[in-house]
């Protein structure tokens, strides 16, 4: 086995961000990345204030759509940003090192955040057992951010419906992202699976909805989702995540034998299952999982549900674990019981499903598969 090694990148600059465009860093291919861990740090200045309402919890992750990965063009991850925050913290990366808006008086606010993209898995038996291994050694890789709006030339406004909510001004300005790459240079050694992230999104249609059918069927293995109540953001009303949208919620499939997987055919609470979930996947109520909403003139701050309902397949860190397509049953969804949310405008919310698949590639991952017991068997 050989050693780990980073590397820090070619950073992402404030002038290289335009609407819905991205901006990536080229990583070293021909070995085996276990993480990307991208660092934003940024100062948001407000004036002509004070604010209304602290957005997204405060982060500088609401300032871009999405977190992406591709090989050779082809997309590996794409997934939303803030979503990424909150499933970094629960995997324990240095969360004590973010730094996120919390006042709402004028002034010049450093803030910082890190973001990960986890192709191995820390709370695994084997962390290593899944990394990202590209088709073609040859091929070109990189990482980055998808921008929500023009953070260029000095960001005017762009904190406005990303991070706060304010008649005044909120600029961002002094804008970095430093990518660093975690990886081996054992190819010898190949991983059971290759992740990949994606994002499925569904907009909630009338005032109520019982049983809302949320399709999220996948091809492959699951290893996480991450469920995210979020709104379109409109001038005055705020926006983005609340926790105010799902009430109840079930994951299942169509085998009645195998495919309950939450709920055994009922209902759960969503924010009841929040507090339920181990501490390092869901647990008790902090900045980082919840939109904030501030009243300009009181004190303390007034708190909402939580946001994200975090769901991790991989229980005990045996990969044996995880949802295999092949075992579960046809046809897998969430269904819901909810309304719109009482921020934004009615139709304005949205569902997400952030997930992390692990997938089978000829001639990348390994030959074999995991037992019951987490040892590596013949397919």
């Amino acid at each position: 086995m050989y050693p780990n090694s980073t590397v820090q990148l070619a950073p992402l600059v404030q002038s290289g961000f335009q609407a819905g465009q991205d901006q990536v860093s080229q990583l070293i291919s021909g070995v085996r990345t276990g993480y990307i861990v991208m660092q934003i740090s940024a100062t948001l200045t407000l004036g002509g204030g004070p604010a209304t309402k602290i957005l997204n919890g405060g982060s500088l992750a609401a300032l871009f759509n999405q977190a992406v990965f591709y090989e050779n063009g082809q997309i590996v991850a794409q997934t939303d940003a803030r979503a990424l925050a909150r499933t970094t913290e629960l995997l324990g990366f240095a969360p004590s090192g973010n730094k996120r808006q919390i006042a709402l008086a004028n002034g010049a606010y450093a803030l910082k955040e890190t973001l990960v993209l986890p192709f191995a898995w820390p709370y695994a038996v084997n962390p290593w057992e899944t990394c990202f291994v590209a088709k073609d050694q040859n091929w070109k890789i990189t990482a980055g951010l998808k921008a929500r709006g023009n953070l260029t030339p000095s960001g005017t406004g762009a904190g406005i419906g990303t991070i706060v909510d304010t008649a005044g001004t909120a600029d961002i300005s002094n804008l970095n992202v430093n990518i660093v790459q975690e990886f081996d240079t054992d190819l010898q050694i190949k991983p059971l699976y290759r992740p990949y992230f994606d994002d499925m999104t569904s907009g909630l249609i009338g005032s109520t909805v019982s049983d809302f059918l949320f399709p999220a069927d996948f091809p492959d293995a699951l290893r996480y989702v991450i469920m995210q109540q979020d709104t379109a953001y409109t001038v005055g009303s705020g926006g983005g995540t609340v926790g105010d949208i799902v009430t109840q919620y079930q994951l299942r499939t169509d085998d009645s034998t195998v495919g309950l997987v939450d709920g055994n055919g009922s209902y759960l609470n969503f924010q009841d299952r929040v507090q339920q979930l181990p501490r390092q996947w869901g647990g008790a109520v902090d900045m980082n999982e919840i939109a904030v909403a501030i009243a300009a003139a009181a004190a303390p701050s007034s708190w909402v549900d939580p946001a994200y309902l975090p769901r991790n397949f991989q229980s005990s860190g045996r990969l044996s674990n995880v949802l295999v397509r092949n075992q579960i049953g046809p046809n897998f969804r969430m269904l819901i019981n909810g309304q719109n949310s009482a921020s934004g405008t009615a139709g304005s919310s949205i569902v997400r499903m952030a997930r992390m698949r692990l997938q089978k590639i000829d001639g990348v991952t390994s030959d074999k598969n995991v037992s019951s017991s987490g040892v590596a068997v013949p397919v």
